[in-house]
């Protein structure tokens, strides 16, 4: 964080981008990033970030979990088990076949 607040400060001060990316061994694409997150974020951004990836909003849908569900059912009714799911992905069958 301090290279990349003096680097701010730098720029703050006057100087162009391009000689300071060059003395700082940056990109321009970074130090515009820096620039960025320093204009968004203030002093918060210049901080680390995480590398992790954010999460799918597919990463807990398992296609398998219905049929799982209905394997462990044992004495409820399946249509009880159908209403908890999102309706929008399946279809609750029709009573002649439960």
């Amino acid at each position: 964080m301090d290279e990349r607040l003096k680097f701010i400060a730098r720029l703050l001060d006057g100087d162009k981008m391009a000689p300071l990316c060059r003395e700082f061994s940056i990109s321009r694409k970074t130090g515009y990033k820096i620039l960025k997150r320093y204009n968004d974020c203030g002093l918060q951004g210049l901080t680390n970030r995480s590398l992790r990836p954010l999460p799918s909003q597919n990463a807990g849908y398992n296609p398998f979990s219905l049929y799982i569900s209905f394997l462990k059912c044992g004495n409820c009714p399946i249509i009880a088990k159908l209403s908890c799911f999102n309706a929008d992905i399946l279809r609750t069958p029709a009573t002649a076949f439960i």
